[in-house]
């Protein structure tokens, strides 16, 4: 089959990404001596009242020019015709009549059937449907509309459905300036917001309620920025504002709070609503004490922190997926439709545990971990799941201990729709809160992340896969600055423990800034980075624009820094990939990079069990670059990646604050790898002090 299962929300399409051009051909641009998509729909019978409907039917409410007109001329449109039997069925029921006489249509109805079913591209071309993906069209419609598009056996050999109920029954009918498909049901809207979609879903009555009693319902209905887009018209990729939302069902509540089921009346009111906000309010006046606000819509109200808990900025998506199936495989080990991604096998052997952070709506500030569990009897994404690991030296860092179990994001809520134009939701197995245990037990770690998870528009607009460096004109990121043209972001197809395989950039290598997550509980922390290349003066403060402290000079490659004497006669033992150092030799080294401020790069930083044991245990041991440009294993894979860690920063950290780290290159590295002296961010750690100055229990090589 021609249909590819891609699990983005949004649908990108592949080429229209790559290869479309934003220049019109001229070549195009002549009086049609071919058919267009008006002649082509006039020369249909079935398809007569929609070519009358089209002819009476205007542009938009402010144009005179008809709908017909615009489909006569130059143009790349997507036309979805809904056949006379369609229409004829609609307005009957529309009405309430039968044979409704098409010549009464008032023109304001005929322009709602009719533009609801055209995409006009602009200068990209039309895509024929075996380019659509599943999910929704990111062009509107003619009525501002977007289009989601479903495949399956539907019957009648029809595989594609529009808005859940227009089958398509002809498809791909070329036109000098389009593609014409013929479907059996007029398009009707379809929900568009993620709010409206869970209030519309029979069993998230009462999290539907908490969100509207609240205002994060009616906070998440924006989808496109339209003032960035509008002000920058050459992006590559268009600004949207995306939301995913974990959700008790209704049983959840009951089973877990003892919630009483929802009970309704005639008219679907809710009548025993109080006696279950009662509950709830009890519940998390418990869980957030210091939250007494008495206002739901109050960031202060123990309620409204329980539901912006559950609410993130951003949806994952993939605009390459096709690509990635076909070569990788990794389809069976994500979500049908795809927040967070799981890593892939490698070789065949099971991936470790991945590990992501986010920051949720509302305040205080708070972090999320989303963790994903490789064994077997409980595979799957689990939300502040309390485990111990196995993170000795040459461990496998598979979970031999759970203190808690964590909230489980379930991947469908059984047949019911999950996915509106502006975001997703999951149900959960258990009600999730951000109760003391979080802070102090599930994050009181080392947070490693990559700087991608805190920009949420990144995330939203591109895919966790990319293949290829992305360019971010300047605005793009709330949470990322600088004095260049671009933010550039690149990624690899490789999932590493804990983080990708990717970095982040400024094109001026020489000053950019960038925010930090928030730490989950004040005290003293340490901050540290990989992999900055040549020197630089870094900057630490709470805001932007604020007054920053200076942290100092730091050296991140030159020949000159200091690398242990152990690991300088041992380097040509260290790649024969099978030499095992011992772990008291190996400790030694930690501590000795350390008293030095520097750090080697963790054990996961490599795809495991594709490469042996000891080419992981040399890229893990290094603490600078050797002098040759290339590092290269018996499968041939190339490693040229900076190799350590480096201490930026060590104090008193809190997250009612914002924390900004300015970047300022003093001295740009010579190397041409690094694109003609270019930045890079790859890697961010959060340290407190229970990890970094604990003697009962040293940093793991992890």
């Amino acid at each position: 089959m021609h249909r590819l299962f891609s699990i983005g929300i949004i649908v990108i399409f592949l080429s229209g990404l790559s290869s479309c051009s934003d220049k019109i051909n001229k070549e195009d641009m002549y009086t049609f001596t071919g058919i267009t998509v008006a002649d082509y729909i006039r020369s249909q019978p079935e398809l007569s009242y929609f070519a009358k409907l089209m002819d009476i039917s205007h542009i938009s409410p402010r144009s005179q020019s008809s709908t017909s007109s615009l489909l006569g001329t130059y143009g790349n449109f997507m036309v979805f015709v809904p056949t006379n039997e369609a229409i004829k069925t609609y307005l009957d029921a529309y009405y309430g009549t039968d044979n409704y006489l098409l010549d009464t249509l008032p023109e304001s109805l005929a322009r709602k059937i009719v533009n609801i079913c055209i995409i006009d591209r602009g200068t990209k071309v039309a895509l024929p449907t075996t380019r659509i993906s599943k999910g929704y069209m990111i062009e509107a419609t003619l009525s501002g509309l977007h289009l989601f598009f479903d495949f399956g056996d539907y019957g009648d050999g029809t595989t594609i459905l529009v808005n859940d109920e227009g089958r398509v029954i002809k498809e791909n009918i070329p036109t000098n300036n389009g593609f014409v498909n013929v479907i059996d049901h007029v398009i009707q809207q379809r929900y568009s917001t993620v709010t409206g979609l869970i209030r519309l879903t029979d069993n998230l009555k009462i999290f539907s309620r908490l969100l509207d009693i609240t205002s994060w319902g009616d906070s998440m209905v924006e989808y496109d920025s339209d003032r960035w887009n509008r002000e920058n018209p050459d992006s590559r990729f268009k600004k949207l504002t995306n939301y995913t939302v974990f959700a008790e069902t209704d049983d959840v509540f009951k089973a877990d709070w003892k919630v009483p089921e929802p009970e309704f009346d005639s008219e679907g009111n809710m009548t025993n609503w109080n006696d279950i906000l009662t509950i709830i309010k009890k519940q998390c006046a418990t869980i957030y004490p210091e939250a007494r606000d008495t206002d739901p819509t109050s960031m202060d109200n123990a309620v409204n922190q329980f539901v912006s808990y559950h609410l993130l900025p951003f949806l994952e998506r993939y605009e390459n997926w096709a690509q990635m199936i076909g070569e990788y495989g990794y389809n069976r080990y994500l979500y049908e439709k795809g927040m967070i991604p799981y890593p892939p096998y490698q070789n065949g052997q099971p991936p470790s545990h991945a590990v992501y952070y986010y920051q949720t709506m509302g305040k205080p500030n708070r972090l999320m971990e989303i963790t994903y569990l490789p064994q077997s009897d409980r595979e799957g994404l689990y939300i502040n799941r309390h485990s111990l690991y196995d993170t000795s030296y040459g461990g496998d860092w598979q979970e031999i201990a759970c203190m808690r179990e964590g909230t489980q994001i379930l991947p469908t809520n059984e047949n019911r729709k999950q996915y509106a134009l502006n975001g997703i939701y999951y149900p959960i197995n258990h009600v999730l809160a951000y109760d003391r245990d979080v802070p102090e037990k599930v994050l009181n770690k080392r947070l490693r992340y990559h700087p991608y998870m805190a920009l949420p528009e990144v995330i939203t607009t591109t895919n966790a896969y990319h293949t290829e460096m992305v360019h971010f004109l300047q605005g793009f990121c709330d949470n990322m600055k600088g004095k260049g043209e671009f933010i550039q972001m690149g990624h690899k197809a490789d999932m590493y423990p804990f983080y990708r395989n990717a970095y982040l950039k400024s094109d001026v290598y020489d000053d950019f800034t960038f925010k930090l997550l928030p730490v989950p509980f004040a005290g003293e922390w340490e901050v540290r980075l990989s992999s900055l290349a040549g020197i630089w003066r870094i900057y630490m403060g709470n805001s932007y624009y604020g007054d920053k402290q200076d942290l100092g000079i730091k050296d991140y490659l030159t020949a000159e820094r200091w690398t242990p004497e152990w690991e300088r006669n041992r380097v040509a033992e260290l790649r024969t990939y099978t030499y095992r150092p011992d772990t008291v030799l190996a400790m030694e080294h930690d501590k000795e990079c350390r008293q030095h401020e520097i750090m080697k790069l963790p054990y996961g930083y490599g795809m495991l069990n594709t490469i042996p044991y000891g080419t992981f245990f040399y890229y893990a041991m290094r603490c600078r670059d050797f002098p040759e440009n290339y590092k290269e294993d018996k499968s041939g894979m190339i490693y040229r990646d900076l190799p350590y860690r480096l201490k930026i920063y060590r104090g008193y950290m809190t997250p009612d604050k914002e924390y900004w780290l300015r970047f300022v290159c003093m001295v740009p590295p010579a190397n041409d790898y690094y694109n003609n002296k270019t930045g890079y961010l790859n890697m961010i750690e959060l340290v407190p002090k229970s990890v970094y100055d604990n003697p009962d229990k040293p940093e793991d090589w992890w």
